[in-house]
């Protein structure tokens, strides 16, 4: 159907008819883009939350089809020969396109993350989060170019500016880059398409330490001073903003700098130990069969130094250097990937 509509639009001669014939093909289209929403992740979604998922990817669709599909008719325009104000006035239009696109693009992205990623150890620690995070790389270098694209070389186009015909060559060589970062974006898309989402993958923390309200919940002194470098970080935001809209690059900058320095503040006195298991789930589901075969081997292999009830009163307790831990008390403020390290691994 799409493919007669354009070739009606290429034989026909009435201005008004070709119209109504494109807007015909656009509805097409549009309707064949979102139906592959019914082919992903989103279609099997839970009952509770599916129709939510469907519309973003839906809306996620439409946005990258709209944005992307009509770069190549933009490189062909600029690389042709057409008067200048009728090239500009084109370019304006798709920025605005482009605009509109990214913003509809980031909020879809930012409800379909929710439901298949879920948490930042999802995305930093599973394969579907690694490449979820090389397209958004991606994305944010098109992003980057159409910026310039919107701030810079589109504001040169115009007679009186002798710099044009450098500009249009620079929004075609920009343009042809989003195009090819936009074909790489489809293919991780298409990979992203048959993996296991990262909500229901185990995550494989990889660094050395992660952030935990733990250490301001043990000590006043280390929470208060979170809250004043929270505090901070909102005065600067405040700062940031006036610079910017005042045109005061100081103090625009000022406010920059005090933002990441109350982030690394906050970063610093946050930090805790982490493990690869840290936020792993345990594969066994929490069951009644399952307590009573971890409370088989508990009573075998660990009640004797720390007791029946995990006190730390067992009856070889008395005879190690170190006194067993009270589990009972430690059991519900730790991760089960935490339990689960220490258990294995022992802790230093």
């Amino acid at each position: 159907a799409l493919g007669a509509l354009l070739l009606s639009i290429s034989r026909s001669a009435n201005e008004q008819r070709r119209f109504r014939i494109a807007v015909g093909a656009v509805l097409v289209a549009a309707a064949y883009l979102a139906s592959l929403a019914w082919a992903g992740h989103a279609a099997a979604g839970q009952a509770s939350g599916r129709y939510v998922q469907l519309v973003s990817d839906v809306v996620h669709l439409l946005a990258a089809g709209g944005w992307l599909g009509a770069l190549p008719g933009l490189v062909f325009l600029l690389g042709g020969a057409q008067p200048l104000e009728a090239t500009a006035q084109t370019v304006r239009r798709f920025s605005t396109l482009g605009a509109v696109s990214v913003g509809a693009l980031v909020l879809s992205g930012l409800g379909n993350s929710w439901y298949l990623v879920g948490s930042v150890p999802a995305l930093v620690g599973t394969d579907y989060g690694h490449l979820l995070l090389v397209k958004l790389a991606l994305f944010a270098a098109m992003v980057a170019l159409a910026a310039v694209n919107r701030l810079s070389l589109t504001a040169r186009l115009t007679v009186q500016d002798p710099s044009h015909p450098a500009a249009l060559r620079s929004l075609r060589r920009n343009a042809i880059l989003e195009i090819a970062a936009g074909i790489i974006v489809v293919a991780i898309v298409g990979v992203l398409g048959i993996k296991v989402p990262a909500a229901h993958q185990s995550s494989v923390w990889p660094f050395d330490y992660t952030l935990s309200w733990q250490a301001a919940q043990q000590s006043f002194g280390a929470g208060a001073a979170v809250v004043l470098a929270g505090i901070g970080a909102c005065v600067a935001v405040g700062v940031a903003v006036s610079g910017v809209l005042r045109n005061r690059r100081r103090l625009g900058l000022a406010g920059l700098g005090a933002i990441m320095a109350s982030a690394a503040t906050c970063t610093w006195l946050l930090a805790v130990l982490a493990y690869p298991t840290t936020y792993a789930e345990a594969p066994i589901r929490y069951t009644t069969d399952s307590i009573v075969r971890g409370a088989s081997l508990y009573t075998q292999s660990c009640s004797v130094c720390h007791g029946l009830h995990g006190r730390g009163d067992g009856p070889a307790a008395l005879s190690l250097s170190t006194v067993p831990t009270d589990l009972a008390a430690h059991a519900s403020g730790h991760r089960v990937g935490e339990l689960f390290w220490w258990i294995a691994h022992g802790i230093s």
